[in-house]
């Protein structure tokens, strides 16, 4: 790597930072487009933290070819052509090696990218355990092990829910010792952007899934849960916000009946927020790879009663008969918990519960929380 300053481990970031490399792999999608999701709209905060700071910003992503982009906001993006999965780690971070500069620090956004080249005082974001379900023994493994070594090369770690350091706790003395590097900091939802849902009581319940459109997000459970609601007679409209797969999601609904009840959209990262306005109850229905899901922060800051799964850190954040409901991931589990929540009544307490969280989960707290931990 070229020559510049590193930073001791006695000495802190606030002290020693003159630039902050973030690294990440998909900020942009890989040909530089606009890409949707959680993990894009944290990093871009943390970007825009970073840069109130007093802090000059840039992050660096993996891409089929070369590019330099800066993105609204002013961010700068470097996309350095790799292999686009696990293969492509050991180019990445060699070609990252030319972005450095003297004063630069580091700083994994999500986790183990440059493995296995860990400076020893980069900071780390841990987004949640990602090899926790219907997935091949070597993969478990493998990324189990890239975790593993990600937590004894780096400064600190950042969790956004509690799965992780308790994943760690379990890998014996070693593991039990690395959790006092971890720092617990929830997600947040920027309250100024998050409406408080003025959907009237007195109408249906109205239901909205913000999710990827992949197998682990569990969409398809959200499509059959609704269909079983549709066989009760129950009164309902939905809508899922999605980044791809519309048109399959509407011929299965039409299947089940209910093509008439719902709609689709595909929104940008804020564009999604101003939908929960609209609706009192939101569905997570995640299988696996999850951390605090940023859709359920958002859903319950807006007032939103909440049906998600025991994955990750989503029961960090739902409270079973409180603000919503956790149950496995099974359709017919979430069909119930919907039928529970036809209750007018229901709703309405849960409304309130939820928005009592408002304040703890806004993005004040946890810009707060994050600049002490970027400090330190």
């Amino acid at each position: 790597m070229k020559s510049h300053k590193q930073i001791t481990s006695d000495a802190s970031w606030s002290s020693c930072a003159q630039r902050v490399v973030i690294f990440v792999d998909d900020y942009l999608d890989f040909d530089g487009r606009y890409s949707i999701g959680g993990r894009q709209r944290f990093t871009r905060d943390l970007a825009l933290l970073i840069r109130a700071w007093g802090r000059e910003v840039v992050i660096v992503q993996k891409a089929r070819k070369g590019f330099e982009l800066e993105c609204p906001a002013g961010i700068s993006v470097i996309g350095l052509p790799a292999a686009l999965r696990v293969r492509g780690d050991l180019l990445f971070w060699k070609k990252a090696q030319v972005v450095a500069r003297p004063g630069d620090v580091f700083l994994y956004a999500s986790g183990d990218e440059v493995w296995p080249f860990f400076l020893p005082n980069a900071k780390a974001i841990q987004h949640g355990i990602s090899w926790d379900g219907d997935q091949k023994a070597w993969f478990r493994s493998l990324q189990g092990f890239r975790a593993l070594g990600m937590a004894r090369k780096v400064r600190s770690i950042l969790c956004v829910d509690t799965n992780y350091i308790n994943w760690l706790r379990c890998q014996g003395n070693e593991g039990y010792r690395l959790t006092s590097k971890c720092e617990y900091i929830p997600n947040y939802a920027d309250l100024q952007h998050v409406p408080i849902s003025e959907k009237s009581s007195e109408e249906p319940m109205a239901i909205i899934s913000a999710r990827r459109n992949s197998e682990f997000r569990g969409l398809d459970l959200f499509i059959e849960a609704l269909g079983m609601l549709q066989a009760q007679s129950i009164n309902f409209t939905a809508h899922i916000s999605t980044n791809q797969g519309h048109d399959d999601l509407q011929a299965r609904a039409r299947e089940l009946g209910f093509a008439d009840r719902l709609t689709t959209s595909m929104d940008s990262m804020d564009e999604v927020l101003a939908r929960y306005r609209d609706f009192d109850v939101a569905v997570i229905p995640t299988r696996w790879s999850e951390g605090t899901s940023l859709a359920c922060v958002e859903a319950l800051t807006a007032g939103l009663a909440v049906v998600t799964t025991p994955v990750g850190g989503l029961a960090n954040l739902v409270i079973p008969g409180f603000n919503g409901y956790v149950v496995p991931p099974v359709a017919e589990r979430i069909a119930e918990s919907l039928a529970e929540l036809d209750s007018t009544s229901k709703r309405q307490q849960m409304r309130v519960n939820a928005l009592s969280m408002r304040p703890a989960l806004g993005i004040d707290a946890w810009q707060a929380s994050v600049q002490k931990w970027l400090e330190a």
